[in-house]
């Protein structure tokens, strides 16, 4: 990364900014979160500071086409005036997003972030029903979120993003059908859809509470993708859902395999040759910028990049080009699964069929 503003050239990959800070900590979470206390809270302008001088000495060649800020909870810091700092890495006319829970942003500080160039927010709502929410200790209510969703639409932002999940303990088809439908009412331009994962380390992994089956979450799906094609929403990608023109130009990167640095504490990136994550301790991580020496870094890897090509591209509709990657190695993995009716050629390309989706994960699993 240029570390010069008049180093001007776009380059094909993003920029992700991990902020840890957390009010709470979700009990599916297992991401690297730090609870902001007292104590943590002291840390907030040393880390935002470490964070512009990792960007300066990366010296990626050109600025990035998007910008990401995930967390933990980015809006727990003076995220326009950090973005105000990072501008200058990344290009005037990027997609640059910004993670907040509901409850943490006011309609100054989404102007703040519109005017500063942040233009589009991804809300984590997860559910419409309470109980739901306090199930996993989600800290926010249905009202919450839609007085968020409110401030954020008249602090300018015309691409929002909302989160949602299913397979939360005590879900059912009817709560998950409301969700969908009260969301789909707002007419958001994004919506994602997961399924929960229980994660080894997190507080529902220990407490173990009884979930909806793997029959009911597969249900679950098959509804997302009725509810969602008939509000006009085009299903990209396995988990994301968005009007016309409207997808994630962030998240694409990941899914087409390019190339995207991370600054932050846990945070991953990916060059040409090898992908690398940082190292979690908030104060290794500080001191080293701090001392002018690199991010200490946690894994560090060769890529295969034909099996992220692979595994990634079978996530979105479009699916594999034929002409990207060499999939002679995958050759008969493949054919067994066109035979079994998951996978097809069509134009060139490898996608999952409509049958191929909801076991996705098997497929990903042969071919690797």
């Amino acid at each position: 990364m240029a570390a010069r503003a008049e180093v001007g050239a776009v380059s094909p990959w993003g920029l992700y900014v991990h902020i840890p800070f957390c009010p709470y900590r979700c009990d599916y979470c297992d991401f690297v979160a730090l609870p902001a206390g007292p104590l943590t809270r002291r840390w907030i302008p040393r880390y935002l500071a470490a964070l512009v001088r990792e960007a300066e000495q990366a010296r990626w060649q050109g600025l990035a086409a998007t910008a990401f800020y995930g967390g933990g909870t980015p809006t727990l810091v003076p995220l326009a005036e950090l973005h105000g700092q990072l501008a200058r890495f990344v290009a005037p006319d990027a997609e640059v997003t910004a993670e907040a829970n509901p409850g943490t942003v006011t309609a100054e500080s989404l102007r703040d972030m519109r005017r500063a160039g942040i233009n589009r927010l991804s809300l984590g709502l997860q559910a419409a029903q309470d109980h739901l929410l306090q199930a996993v200790h989600r800290l926010h209510t249905w009202d919450d979120f839609l007085a968020a969703y409110r401030v954020a639409r008249e602090a300018g932002f015309d691409r929002v993003n909302v989160d949602l999940m299913y397979g939360l303990p005590g879900q059912t088809l009817h709560d998950w059908r409301e969700s969908l439908d009260r969301v789909c009412e707002l007419a958001p331009e994004h919506i994602s859809a997961y399924g929960l994962q229980v994660e080894p380390g997190t507080v529902l992994y220990s407490r173990r509470p009884p979930l909806p089956d793997d029959d009911a979450q597969a249900e679950m799906y098959d509804v997302a993708r009725e509810r969602l094609a008939g509000a006009g929403y085009e299903h990209y990608e396995i988990s994301n859902w968005c009007r016309p023109g409207m997808a994630s130009r962030h998240n694409l990167l990941y899914w087409r395999n390019r190339q995207w640095l991370g600054l932050g504490v846990g945070a991953a990136s990916q060059d040409a040759r090898r992908r690398w994550t940082n190292a979690a301790p908030l104060a290794a991580y500080c001191e080293a910028l701090e001392a002018g020496r690199p991010a200490p870094i946690r894994d560090e890897e060769q890529r295969d990049r034909a099996s992220d090509v692979l595994v990634l591209g079978l996530r979105l509709s479009e699916g594999v080009a034929e002409a990207d990657v060499d999939l002679s190695r995958f050759g008969h993995a493949i054919d067994v699964h066109i035979e079994r009716g998951w996978l097809q050629w069509g134009g060139g390309r490898l996608r999952l069929t409509a049958a191929g989706v909801p076991v996705a994960n098997r497929v990903w699993a042969d071919l690797l």
